[in-house]
């Protein structure tokens, strides 16, 4: 099964979205921010699927979409679904950068059915691409550190 990194400051939405995926056999790693996830998007030994919120401290959503889009291995090695239950100015730059990486777009609240159907689209999507390489003997994810 898939890896799906996730990427949301609220604790208990991190809880809630791990459970549901792992719940339906992904393996999930977790990050608080977007510099803990840029390090684990960088590092990854294979490709994964990053469902990231939108609004963060520090760096958010929309900043960690901008630093994958400069790194092209990032851009297209991995998968990428923004989440946010916010509305204004960031919701449409949110979208055109995503849109920009092959992504989706989930509005929170979202319902069990509507993530796993986009993990299922985006690992998929995984799926069809090039295989991964790996780096250190391993096709797994670092396990994060620090969350």
């Amino acid at each position: 099964m898939s890896w799906i990194l996730v990427v949301d400051d609220d604790v208990s939405t991190r809880d809630t979205v791990r459970f549901v995926l792992e719940d339906a056999g992904y393996h999930v790693l977790e990050a608080a921010d977007g510099h803990a996830a840029l390090a684990i998007l960088t590092e990854a030994a294979a490709p994964l699927v990053a469902l990231i919120d939108l609004l963060m401290p520090g760096m958010d959503g929309v900043d960690l979409l901008r630093s994958i889009l400069a790194d092209a291995r990032l851009a297209t090695r991995h998968r990428y679904i923004g989440m946010t239950a916010a509305v204004g100015p960031v919701t449409p730059q949110a979208e055109a950068l995503l849109a920009q990486l092959h992504g989706a777009f989930l509005e929170k609240p979202f319902g069990i059915d509507t993530l796993l159907e986009a993990a299922a689209q985006a690992c998929d999507s995984l799926s069809a691409s090039d295989p991964p390489t790996t780096t250190q003997g391993s096709a797994n994810p670092p396990t994060p550190t620090g969350q």
